[in-house]
């Protein structure tokens, strides 16, 4: 639950709880279950504490345990807790070295939950969370549905997670700003004007001479996303730029 060991004042205060719960007339399971509350309500579950030394001292340069390293590297890659590999690490103190930090985190994105990252990221990122309560006009542009909405989103997550993982292979984080590539499906193509494409699965297309498409800022979703619900917004997208 803490993901660490607990330390003795942990155990015994849960512990304590148990005994308590016993002492009142509790059968062993209801006990249980208030000892288990008592731990899910404490800061330590709910949140990703790190012991520092010294907190009152903003001065005060404190170095991560293995544990706190483990838990801040696997709720920023996977939205969740570490995995037994990644405890395994902290515990015979991987984790303090470059070589053990980057042999992890390649390890994660590798994973499956790296998209987690790659949803919350670009949803925070490229404010791609706010085309779901966006209140496009229908009838400006009638084009604009549920499907294409979606797609729009789609092709931003796979865009950022081609480079994220073209990234451990040694491809430039820039594609993120200028690629010469999209990546689309039927509905997303006909909305480009780009043809050839059939079908509602992804792929990678490569942009023609001359394309003002290729990079965030020429997405669909991002454009919508830095838009009013009747029309472009220059202010917007403007500040989304410079921040």
């Amino acid at each position: 639950a803490y993901r660490r060991p607990a330390s003795s004042a942990e155990a015994d205060g849960l512990m304590g709880v148990y005994v308590s719960e016993r002492r009142r007339g509790a059968g062993f399971e209801p006990a249980v279950r208030a000892a288990l509350s008592a731990c899910l309500v404490s800061p330590a579950f709910l949140f990703r504490t790190i012991a520092h030394p010294d907190p009152r001292n903003p001065g005060a340069v404190h170095r991560l345990s293995g544990y706190e390293v483990a838990s801040r590297l696997s709720y920023f890659l996977w939205s969740s807790m570490p995995d037994e590999v990644l405890l395994a690490a902290a515990v015979e103190g991987r984790l303090a070295t470059d070589e053990g930090l980057s042999a992890q985190v390649r390890r994660m994105l590798a994973d499956p939950r790296s998209a987690a990252l790659v949803k919350n990221f670009t949803g925070q990122w490229l404010h791609l969370r706010g085309l779901e309560t966006l209140a496009i006009d229908r009838g400006a542009f009638p084009e604009y549905d549920d499907a294409l909405r979606a797609a729009m989103r789609e092709e931003a997550e796979r865009c950022f997670a081609d480079v994220l993982s073209g990234g451990v292979a040694g491809r430039s984080v820039l594609e993120l700003v200028e690629s010469r590539y999209v990546m689309v499906n039927e509905r997303l193509a006909r909305h480009y004007g780009i043809e050839g494409v059939t079908g509602p699965g992804f792929r990678r297309v490569a942009l023609p001479e001359g394309s003002a498409r290729g990079g965030v800022l020429t997405m669909a979703g991002v454009l919508t996303a830095t838009s009013n619900p009747t029309r472009t917004s220059p202010v917007k997208r403007g500040l989304f730029v410079l921040e």
